[in-house]
């Protein structure tokens, strides 16, 4: 499998450690209002609450929502149906490809047990596990988890 029990504490060591950056910044949002509130000096209170909505939703926009959402996936991964296929690789794409703010490369998959008229699949390999290493006309058994490739075994 590609995914381990590793691969989610590490993602949820990164989801508490933003969280924790987060609070500090409030921690010292608050002070500055309460000690700007004290000494009736508005204009730092205001400098304070810019810089530290200037730094939440930055902290967010560069790492919050990737961690959280790579979180909630690996969480997915492993709760989540699984389902087994075999047959032989197409294409694998150099290119990532981005979706929902994670990264995957994507691989053309020829599915043995569907209709031979039917379309290739066009499934998912996460670019954070490195490059799939995959050679075109290669036979394998994949264990996906909607189009998102979970595992790899080689036939």
């Amino acid at each position: 499998m590609l995914y381990t029990q590793q691969d989610y504490d590490d993602i949820k060591q990164l989801n508490k450690k933003l969280w924790i950056k987060i609070l500090i910044a409030t921690a010292i949002y608050i002070t500055a209002i309460v000690v700007c509130s004290v000494t009736r000096i508005n204009w730092p209170g205001y400098v304070v609450a810019a810089a530290w909505a200037i730094y939440v939703v930055f902290l967010w926009g560069t790492q919050g929502a990737r961690i959280r959402r790579y979180h909630l996936f690996l969480k997915d991964i492993k709760e989540g149906l699984e389902k087994e296929i075999t047959g032989s690789v197409k294409e694998v794409d150099s290119s990532i490809t981005s979706s929902d703010h994670m990264e995957f490369y994507t691989v053309i998959f020829d599915d043995d047990s569907a209709d031979p008229k039917s379309p290739s699949r066009k499934l998912y390999y996460d670019a954070a596990k490195g490059v799939p290493n995959m050679v075109q006309g290669e036979k394998l058994k994949i264990t996906l988890f909607g189009n998102y490739i979970k595992g790899i075994e080689k036939i």
